[in-house]
């Protein structure tokens, strides 16, 4: 793994709060498989299932419960199996190879979707969704499209970014995955400011 650009809060993984402006290797990992960037944090799934984490750790997004900011790879506490990873803002998600979802960070919309808005400092399986294919999310809210093709959307609702058909202030904000409404069919999605997209296997966009 390679990174490059702004480093302050370690997110670089070099070991240093430089920035680069040619790509340095992260130190510390072993073969990676896939990777994620937060706004000022990095994830990398390693071969094993194993997820390491650096740089900002404020709310807890490492996942590595009382670590400070890291400037170097340090492994994820308590996942294993694990297949594909994302991020948020300041938040972050894994899936294991049974569908699970894992959330950790920020959760000041309910974007992790495990009912509160308690930050979490080590991952938590959200029990209330399973067999999950793919997570996107943004800044203040998140989308899981499952094995069924169904999309389910959960965090902050002020622009209808849930899809459910609703606007919520933030006090109702949804702090458990809605379902949106879509038709059959959704094979990819993703997730912006305050909206989201889903393709379809008809190769239709819906918004």
């Amino acid at each position: 793994v390679w990174a490059w650009g702004w480093g302050y809060y370690g997110q670089l993984g070099s070991g240093t709060t430089a920035n680069e402006t040619v790509p340095v290797r992260v130190q510390g990992l072993g073969k990676i498989t896939a990777i994620a960037a937060g706004s000022v944090f990095s994830l990398a799934l390693a071969s094993d299932g194993t997820v390491w984490t650096w740089g900002r750790n404020a709310s807890g997004q490492l996942g590595r419960a009382n670590v400070g900011d890291a400037l170097l790879p340090g492994m994820v506490a308590g996942l294993s199996g694990i297949i594909s990873v994302s991020s948020g803002t300041d938040h972050a998600f894994a899936i294991d190879q049974d569908g699970n979802p894992w959330a950790w960070g920020s959760n000041y919309y309910g974007q992790l979707g495990d009912g509160t808005r308690n930050n979490v400092s080590l991952p938590k399986r959200l029990q209330n969704l399973t067999g999950v294919h793919t997570i996107v999310s943004y800044f203040d809210h998140s989308l899981a499209l499952r094995s069924d093709s169904t999309v389910w959307a959960w965090g902050s609702n002020d622009q209808g970014q849930l899809g459910n058909g609703s606007v919520a202030t933030s006090l109702n904000d949804s702090l458990n995955p809605t379902r949106v409404i879509l038709p059959e069919g959704v094979i990819k999605i993703a997730a912006g400011d305050k909206h989201g997209m889903a393709l379809l296997a008809n190769g239709k966009v819906w918004v």
